[in-house]
């Protein structure tokens, strides 16, 4: 942890040095993050203790203003992708938001919108890095958010990517059907039926018996009519008839 984020949890500056002197926590020689004291906790049950004590009602309040400091001190900074997306998501976990946030439903649904934003950047990130296990643990997060159906079709979309990653058909068949049960947009809907053809056109080891062929150019059908010409979808779904 940073001292940062500490005072202005706490609004006040306490000194660090007393929990150093203890053994409790250790200053480590350089930081993660430029101009900030960087700290860690020793023993992980020590963590685990100061966070229990803390009352359920004020826990996602520290999260959101935590998540909101990172936010704005590392813009661009991907790798904290995954810790911002956390933050968030623990500001409105469903057990604990009605609690913390009764009276102030318009900033329960804008943290809400942080979290499912930043677990899909994060996701991304990690799909970038072929951390295939990871992206999916922050999709499936994202579903548990209870999204609109809009952001759900989106997210699904991308779980079923991270499985064709993986190739898993029979994964990666699922996901994309539950994308489509709940796709409203046109483009959203395009790029699932184009991702559909796609994936099993250049990827058939991950079937272990491939889609029946009709079945798959009715795919390209409903992503060649649904897609702009010159988008990724058009592109895709051509390539998958070719």
């Amino acid at each position: 942890f940073w001292t940062g984020p500490v005072y202005e949890l706490v609004e006040a500056k306490p000194d660090l040095r007393v929990l150093e002197d203890r053994d409790l926590v250790r200053r480590r020689a350089g930081s993660s993050m430029v101009g900030e004291r960087e700290y860690v906790i020793k023993h992980a049950l020590t963590r685990e203790v100061a966070y229990e004590s803390l009352p359920r009602a004020r826990r996602p309040r520290m999260h959101s203003v935590f998540a909101a400091w990172l936010e704005r001190r590392a813009p661009g900074r991907d790798d904290l992708a995954s810790l911002i997306a956390h933050h968030y998501a623990e500001a409105v976990r469903p057990e604990h938001a009605d609690l913390a946030w009764a009276g102030h439903e318009e900033e329960v649904e804008r943290l809400r919108g942080k979290a499912l934003l930043w677990l899909e950047a994060a996701a991304q990130f990690a799909m970038r890095r072929y951390e295939i296990e990871g992206a999916l643990e922050l999709l499936h997060r994202a579903l548990s958010l209870q999204p609109d159906e809009e952001a759900e079709a989106r997210v699904w979309q991308a779980v079923g990517k991270a499985n064709a990653l993986k190739f898993d058909g029979e994964a990666f068949w699922t996901a994309m059907q539950s994308s489509l049960k709940v796709c409203a947009n046109k483009a959203t809907c395009a790029d699932t039926y184009s991702e559909l053809a796609f994936q099993t056109a250049i990827r058939s080891s991950m079937w272990a018996k491939r889609p029946d062929r009709e079945l798959v150019a009715g795919w390209i059908e409903q992503a060649l009519e649904l897609s702009e010409s010159g988008s990724d979808s058009r592109a895709k779904a051509l390539i998958a008839r070719s």
